[in-house]
């Protein structure tokens, strides 16, 4: 058998790193036993160390799972996710994307477990996400009101508004964002969030019924013409939709707006 070449080599000993450890042979990496320290014992240390960071990383990012699970329990379910949803990318900042994902289709084991004791897991890991991509969203400059309020007194059938790359609306049956101060997990009516960045600093807001209706009428891409439906099904006076409207441009919910073709 010929020896690997050197980007086999790397690919491998990649695998090794990011998949569930196994025994293999020296050979498989082009590798030696050299004593004291056994090659798999080599290849189990930095495997080991591997491990250390994500759980490290993932810590950072789940926060809120972290203090709820505690370092043992969010070991194991590291383990098991990883297992699932190896990472496939040179930055460890992704590692975490799948997370909300991986409870909807839980193995069995430590993961059931969980899920029996926090039923609530899934809509944390993705509230949590959620929270880190409105962190390392794009920035650009603030929409100026004026420019937009002039586009749409011409054309307010043509003008969408597009919320700002950090603002995510979250919806929940749980309170997530109050997990650890509050008894009460289950929310009766629902949880909705708007999750944004300002200053540096990401929020959760929770949104009443009719801003909330309002805003994701708009995330979904109607125009300023068409959403004459939504103000009626919710009871939301014109005026009253203009001055939302004009406060989410002024804190940069929205960030920018487009002309649509007829």
């Amino acid at each position: 058998m010929s020896a690997p070449t050197l980007y086999e080599i790397q690919l491998r000993f990649q695998h090794l790193l990011k998949e569930e450890f196994r025994a293999t042979s020296p050979d498989w990496l082009g590798g030696r036993d050299t004593p004291p320290i056994t090659y798999q014992r080599r290849i189990g240390i930095y495997h080991a160390a591997a491990e250390m960071r994500f759980q490290e990383a993932l810590q950072e990012d789940f926060p809120q799972m972290y203090q709820v699970l505690g370092d043992q329990d969010f070991g194991r379910l590291l383990r098991a996710y990883l297992n699932q949803f190896p990472s496939r990318y040179h930055s460890i900042c992704e590692v975490g994307q799948h997370f909300a994902e991986f409870f909807l289709s839980p193995p069995a084991g430590i993961v059931m477990e969980l899920l029996t004791r926090h039923p609530y897991l899934s809509d944390l890991a993705a509230y949590e996400w959620t929270r880190n991509l409105a962190y390392w969203a794009v920035e650009f400059p603030p929409l100026k009101l004026e420019e937009m309020q002039s586009s749409a007194a011409e054309a307010p059938e043509s003008v969408v508004l597009e919320l700002h790359p950090s603002v995510f609306l979250v919806e929940s049956s749980w309170q997530v964002d109050r997990l650890g101060t509050s008894r009460k997990l289950a929310s009766r009516d629902g949880v909705k969030l708007m999750v944004s960045r300002q200053n540096g600093r990401v929020t959760g807001r929770r949104l009443g019924k009719k801003p909330w209706a309002l805003l994701r009428e708009i995330a979904k891409g109607t125009s300023l013409g068409n959403l004459e439906e939504c103000l009626n099904t919710h009871q939301i006076k014109p005026d009253e939709a203009l001055r939302l409207i004009a406060s989410w441009v002024s804190n940069q919910v929205i960030g920018s707006f487009r002309r649509q073709n007829k």
